[in-house]
């Protein structure tokens, strides 16, 4: 479900930067990576996400 709407916010927007907060395994992060953004950082409290 937040994939599909991370793709359609990213629609059009090759240029995007995507801050992925609490990102845990990281996967929304990839994702927007997979569909352009020119930019991603994905940040987790936890040292092991």
């Amino acid at each position: 479900m937040c994939a599909e709407q991370l793709t359609q916010v990213l629609q059009g927007r090759p240029h995007a930067a995507v801050l992925d907060f609490g990102c845990g395994s990281g996967i929304l992060f990839f994702v927007a990576a997979q569909l352009g953004a020119r930019h991603v950082l994905g940040v987790d409290i936890d040292p092991e996400a």
